[in-house]
């Protein structure tokens, strides 16, 4: 990577930092942060990112290179700068503050498509110091969609009532929701056994949450309409 080449920007610090399933992370004097795909792996997305931030969603724009372009390329490998953000990711303790966030969905109650993160997980959350979202991160997967694919992540933790009632669920389809918890383990499953990675997370991220379907759904239904 090339910083000064294809951003102007001159670092004097440049920290590793935990990447994604399919990205590596580095910190830059703690103003900008880059991240860089892995081999065979290209930015999706990033266009969406400042049309997203102008909706007023916690969304991190990436800076353009001095030609104009929304990443560069090291080698064979593209990469992208943005703003550090200060924060930590999500548990299931901030889940309820998580929740509450959507109020996209009160302002557009009668549609049913909406603009899904579809990876909506705690690692994609930035808390900042004052216990509000920060930052909601990669936006790669985002589609427009029935809002229920942005809640089977509600079925990874224990306080999946809790996290309902936060939302304020009452009126979900119990079809998209089937689609959505089956769908998430298929992927997650065949993603690990595609790249040869995180074998026990075949299991925990992959045929776990198949088998809990049914009964994630049991509970679901109690918010359908």
């Amino acid at each position: 990577m090339d910083l000064l080449r294809d951003y102007g920007l001159t670092v004097a610090d440049l920290v590793p930092h935990a990447g994604g399933f399919a990205t590596e992370g580095w910190v830059a004097d703690r103003r900008w942060f880059v991240k860089r795909w892995k081999d065979g792996s290209e930015p999706l997305g990033l266009t969406q990112l400042g049309e997203l931030h102008a909706l007023g969603l916690p969304v991190v724009e990436p800076l353009r290179t001095i030609d104009g372009e929304l990443y560069a390329r090291s080698g064979s490998r593209a990469y992208a700068v943005f703003p550090y953000v200060e924060g930590r990711t999500a548990t299931w303790d901030d889940w309820p503050t998580v929740a509450r966030l959507d109020d996209v969905r009160a302002r557009l109650k009668p549609v049913r498509d909406v603009v899904c993160h579809t990876d909506f997980h705690g690692l994609n959350v930035l808390i900042g110091a004052d216990g509000a979202v920060a930052a909601i991160l990669d936006w790669e997967s985002a589609v427009i969609g029935p809002r229920e694919y942005d809640l089977w992540v509600a079925a990874d933790g224990e306080p999946l009532v809790e996290f309902l009632d936060a939302y304020g669920a009452d009126d979900l389809d119990a079809n998209h929701l089937e689609f959505a918890l089956l769908a998430r383990g298929l992927r997650d499953l065949a993603a690990r056994v595609m790249n040869d990675v995180d074998r026990p997370g075949v299991d925990t991220w992959g045929f776990d949450r198949i088998a809990r379907v049914d009964s994630n759904l049991a509970i679901f239904r109690r918010y359908c309409a």
